[in-house]
C-alpha cells in the first residue's frame, strides 16, 4: 500500500510506516488527486511524470478520469476535458450552456466553483457545483440536475456500483448510477457533511456542526443498509477541530486514510473500525489517495 498526499507544499508518497519519510513527487500547492493525475498549482500533472505540466485556466480544483478523457472542474463553475493523448484541455461547452447557471451562488457572494466530479459505473458523469447542485450527463452532452442547488453538496463519489454524496443536508446515496438520491443524517451528531468514501463493505462520511466547526467526526455504516451511521472512535480524536473536507478522506479495499489541515495523517486497515496516527506535523494536507 502507498498513500499519496497532496499538501500546501507539494505532492508526496508515503508508505504508511516511516513517519516523516516522504518521497516528494512534485512541488506546489496540490488541490486533488485522481488516478494518475494531480492538480498542482494551476496545472494538471501526471503523478508518474511530474515534468509534464498541462496548464488550466481558471484555477483547476477537481478531476476525474472518464471514457472521453480527464474531466477537470475549475473555479467559476467551469468544466474542461483533457482528451486521451492530448496535451491541452478543451472547454465542455454544453456545461457552460446550462440555462440555470445564473441561479448558482456562494454564501459569501463570490462565484461558485466546480467542486467534485465522479464517473459512474454506466459511463455517465456527475459534476458537483458549489453551490449549484449536482448535474448528471449520460454522455450525450445534455445535463440534468439530480441534486438541488440548496442541498449544498461538497462531494460526489462513485465507487463500482455505489454513488455517495456529502452535503450540508446529510449523506446521500444513489442506487441508479446517480439519477436519483436519498438523503439521511440518521446517527450523525449534525447533518453538515463534507467528505465521503467507500471501504470494504462500508460507507464512510465526515460530519460537523457547520463550515467553521470545532466538532467534526467520521462515521460509517454497512453498504446497502439503512441503519444509522456509527461514529468511528478507536484511535481518532474526540473531535476534529476543523472539517475533514472534500478529498481529505479516501479509501481502497479496507484501507482508509484521513489527512487534516493541521498536517495529521490517520490510517485504518479495517474499513474505519480502528485507526492510528501514521504521521503528524506535516504541511497542511489538502487531499489524500491510496495507490
Amino acid at each position: 500500500m502507498q498513500i499519496v498526499l497532496g499538501t500546501s507544499n507539494g505532492l508526496a508518497r508515503f508508505d504508511g510506516t516511516a513517519g516523516h519519510d516522504l518521497e516528494w513527487v512534485a512541488k506546489g500547492e496540490v488541490r486533488t488527486i485522481g488516478g494518475r493525475w494531480a492538480i498542482v498549482d494551476n496545472a494538471l500533472v501526471p503523478t508518474d511524470d511530474p515534468d509534464v505540466v498541462i496548464p488550466v485556466d481558471p484555477k483547476p480544483l477537481c478531476l476525474a478520469a472518464t471514457a472521453a478523457g480527464v474531466l477537470v472542474g475549475t473555479a467559476e463553475a467551469r468544466l474542461f476535458v483533457l482528451p486521451q493523448g492530448e496535451r491541452s484541455v478543451q472547454p465542455v461547452r454544453s456545461f457552460d450552456q446550462i440555462p440555470t447557471r445564473d441561479k448558482w451562488y456562494t454564501p459569501w457572494g463570490g462565484p461558485p466553483d466546480t467542486r467534485s466530479i465522479a464517473r459512474t459505473a454506466d459511463g455517465g458523469a456527475l459534476v458537483n457545483v458549489h453551490v449549484g447542485g449536482v448535474w448528471h450527463d449520460r454522455g450525450d452532452g445534455s445535463w440534468t440536475e439530480v441534486i438541488d442547488v440548496d442541498a449544498d453538496t461538497h462531494q460526489v463519489l462513485a465507487v463500482d456500483q455505489h454513488v455517495v454524496v456529502a452535503a450540508a443536508i446529510g449523506f446521500g446515496e444513489s442506487d441508479d448510477n446517480g439519477r436519483t438520491f436519498q438523503f439521511t443524517a440518521d446517527g450523525l451528531h449534525a447533518s453538515y457533511c463534507r467528505a465521503v468514501a467507500v471501504a470494504g463493505g462500508y460507507m464512510l462520511v465526515t460530519a460537523s456542526t457547520g463550515p467553521f466547526t470545532k466538532q467534526a467526526a467520521v462515521y460509517r455504516r454497512p453498504l446497502d443498509s439503512d441503519e444509522p451511521f456509527v461514529r468511528c472512535w478507536a484511535g481518532l480524536p474526540e473531535w476534529f477541530e476543523d472539517n475533514i473536507d472534500t478529498f481529505q478522506l479516501a479509501a481502497k479495499g479496507t484501507t482508509v486514510v484521513i489527512g487534516t489541515h493541521d498536517g495529521q495523517l490517520f490510517v485504518s486497515k479495517d474499513a474505519g473500525a480502528t485507526w492510528r496516527l501514521a504521521a503528524d506535523a506535516l504541511d497542511p494536507i489538502h487531499c489524500v489517495a491510496i495507490s
